[in-house]
């Protein structure tokens, strides 16, 4: 079953939602961008809204439609340096597919 991803996070502009591969939608308030992620979730078979960080850093996962096939990783020392590169490389990647100007992590 095939699923989506829907990112929210903050930029110069206000709060875009952006689907993977699609131009970003912005939003003036968090509430707003996260409220039209999860309606756009909702409506399809299996997707996830993932919200970010100013930083990039993943700040909250919510799944709808599918099972959480991951757990949860464990407290090491490594975790935090872990998050904050992948969160640099997916916001990298979220900007690079957008034609707006985002703000600075």
């Amino acid at each position: 079953m095939p699923s989506k991803t829907l990112h929210v996070f903050r930029s110069i502009a206000g709060w875009e939602v952006k689907k993977e591969g699609r131009q970003s939608k912005t939003f003036g308030t968090k509430r707003d961008a996260l409220a039209m992620a999860i309606h756009q979730a909702k409506n399809s078979r299996a997707a996830q809204v993932v919200v970010h960080r100013r930083d990039g850093r993943v700040a909250e996962l919510r799944y709808f439609g599918m099972r959480k096939i991951l757990k949860s990783p464990r407290k090491s020392p490594l975790r935090q340096k872990i998050a904050k590169a992948v969160g640099k490389v997916v916001m990298d990647r979220l900007r690079a597919d957008s034609p707006r100007d985002h703000a600075p992590a």
